[in-house]
């Protein structure tokens, strides 16, 4: 090990090895930072239709509550009404 260290080929191997960790470490932590907040979205998701089921809200409600959420605009008047009164 220290005769392949004390070569002239030692410093871009672990020049490589080195940027080949810090890259691994990357894609690894990327990947579990998508999957963490995927999962922290589904129980949200989760969270809040068992709100508005326990509350009485009816299907269609809890829908136009969804799509407005993925959306990212506004529950329509006539699905909130219902629900919103119920929420508060």
């Amino acid at each position: 090990m220290q005769e392949f260290l004390s070569t002239e080929h030692a410093a871009p191997a672990i020049t490589f090895i080195a940027l080949f960790i810090c890259v691994t470490i990357i894609v690894v932590g990327c990947t579990v930072a998508v999957q963490w907040r995927k999962l922290r979205q589904a129980e949200l998701t989760a969270s809040l239709k068992k709100q508005m089921l326990d509350r009485g809200a009816s299907v269609e409600e809890i829908q136009a509550v969804l799509q407005a959420s993925e959306e990212g605009g506004s529950v329509p008047r006539s699905a909130g009404q219902g629900a919103g009164n119920q929420l508060n």
